[in-house]
């Protein structure tokens, strides 16, 4: 319990200094950067933003609304984002420093946010519909992040450095948390939460750990902690038969692949 308040209290902090800094790059680049193609349908007061600087690069922003922002910046070559947000007061950061990364952003509703940033070639995937969700997405490796909401008030989390590893985290619901943290190679996280109110947080260190939480009732809290190699756990909370169907269909064998672990 005492790890997980820890990583919350982290994460909270980490998204609200994220939140400013954006605030404060969004006033800085909109006067002096280019905008390499952004459009907006029966929209008013929106604000987008691309800033390229490298070669082979694509990005792209629709927004369809009010008071919408987006700012995407692609330092590198060769890397892919776009960022599609229909409602009022949402808001969409995508930073790509590194070449050969991959990010998507769906938000539809009201009041969402969202902050992707990526330092290697990773691919992040974000979709929320409903109003006032979260999505933190940083990325400092090679890996690959998931997260799907539908509801309000959801808040999802992921932190990767390593080496091909995946986060995977799926809520449906009202005011449901997830946290995935993930340092090293090969490790898989999945979170799915249905319902109001639960709490999933998952932390891995180390190589080829698989950890899996699901939780389909209200208020449910789980945690798992793995540091080691080849570890595997998974936490099943209050499910309903014919309940909590994952896409994409999670795997839990093989754990390592041959000749990665004793």
């Amino acid at each position: 319990m005492f790890v997980m308040y820890l990583a919350r209290s982290y994460t909270l902090n980490f998204y609200s200094l994220t939140k400013n800094l954006n605030n404060m790059k969004k006033l800085i680049f909109t006067a002096a950067l280019f905008t390499a193609f952004a459009f907006g349908v029966n929209a008013q007061n929106n604000e987008s933003t691309i800033d390229q600087q490298g070669n082979h690069n694509s990005g792209a922003t629709q927004q369809d609304g009010n008071s919408n922002d987006a700012l995407l910046e692609q330092f590198g070559d060769s890397n892919t984002a776009w960022s599609i947000q229909d409602g009022n007061n949402n808001e969409s950061w995508q930073t790509q420093d590194t070449d050969g990364a991959v990010a998507y952003n769906w938000q539809m509703g009201n009041g969402n946010y969202t902050d992707q940033w990526q330092l290697g070639a990773s691919v992040a995937g974000a979709w929320s519909q409903g109003n006032n969700n979260t999505v933190v997405q940083y990325q400092f490796g090679e890996d690959v992040a998931y997260a799907l909401q539908g509801g309000n008030g959801n808040y999802s989390a992921q932190l990767q450095d390593g080496m091909d590893q995946l986060a995977h985290t799926q809520q449906e619901g009202n005011n449901n948390f997830a946290t995935t943290v993930q340092s090293g190679v090969e490790n898989e996280a999945n979170i799915l939460q249905q319902g109001n109110g639960n709490s999933g947080d998952i932390f891995q260190s180390g190589d080829y750990n698989f950890a899996q939480i699901e939780q389909g009732g209200n208020n449910d809290m789980a945690e798992i902690d793995q540091v080691g190699n080849c570890n595997e756990a998974v936490a099943f909370q209050s499910l309903g038969r014919d309940c909590l169907p994952f896409f994409p269909p999670p795997t839990i064998t093989p754990l390592c692949p041959a000749g990665n672990c004793d």
